[in-house]
């Protein structure tokens, strides 16, 4: 579990010492580039961190920001993220483990109660779901 988008040193040890053939992998695509994996790598895999890390980056609010705040303002949910949930109304982005799915939703303001905007499934479930969740972004 971590609150900020990358690893923690200690994450980092435990990932190189048991995982080191993963993170190789990881770090080899991250050298590569965004750019690069959409455009010219075929893993679907590389391609949804390359958007992901985008996204990231846009609610980024500084350079330290990445190292520092909580993961994508909060805004988006995975289970090995611990953040500050946002105010509610505002939208989010989740990928629901048990059905694979990509789900963009707000709460709302007065119940607390989830207001689905989209579920969809897979790479393109994601690609759904991250053009949804940028279009609702105050930039």
């Amino acid at each position: 579990m971590r609150r900020t988008c990358l690893l923690g040193r200690d994450a980092n040890a435990k990932a190189t010492a048991e995982y080191s053939e993963i993170l190789n992998a990881a770090h080899e695509a991250a050298m590569r580039g965004a750019e690069w994996c959409w455009g010219k790598d075929e893993n679907e895999l590389h391609k949804m961190a390359a958007l992901l890390a985008g996204i990231a980056v846009l609610l980024a609010k500084d350079q330290h920001s990445i190292r520092k705040d909580d993961a994508f303002e909060g805004r988006v949910d995975f289970s090995f993220l611990e953040t500050r949930p946002p105010m509610a109304g505002v939208s989010r982005m989740a990928l629901l483990e048990n059905s694979a799915e990509w789900v963009v939703y707000s709460t709302d303001e007065r119940t607390g109660r989830p207001v689905v905007q989209l579920r969809a499934s897979g790479f393109e479930g994601l690609c759904q779901a991250a053009l949804l969740f940028v279009s609702h972004l105050k930039l």
